[in-house]
């Protein structure tokens, strides 16, 4: 929340330290510019609500995208180590016959 100035008082020019309205403001990125959108008092809740499962969402997939390289990554080690054990083992047959 953004503590704002009453316009009303700003337009009278009070002297600092007045009193300020609250307000909600919903920011986000468009083409790597902020946008910023005003939520009437009646929605905080909600938004709040909408705010902290989008939290929670970002934090899963977070999550998620880390066990996905974490198996890549696995995999690859266990690919290269299967490569050098049949290396070691390769079986030399009889070279004249």
């Amino acid at each position: 929340m953004v503590a704002r100035a009453n316009a009303a008082v700003q337009a009278v020019r009070a002297p600092q330290g007045t009193a300020k309205h609250q307000a909600m403001i919903l920011c986000k990125k468009v083409s790597g510019r902020s946008v910023a959108t005003y939520v009437p008092k009646g929605l905080w809740d909600e938004v709040r609500a909408w705010n902290a499962e989008h939290k929670k969402i970002k934090r899963v997939l977070k999550d998620l995208s880390a066990i996905g390289e974490q198996i890549i990554r696995n995999h690859v080690g266990e690919q290269r180590q299967a490569q050098r054990v049949r290396k070691s083992l390769k079986v030399v047959g009889p070279q004249d016959r």
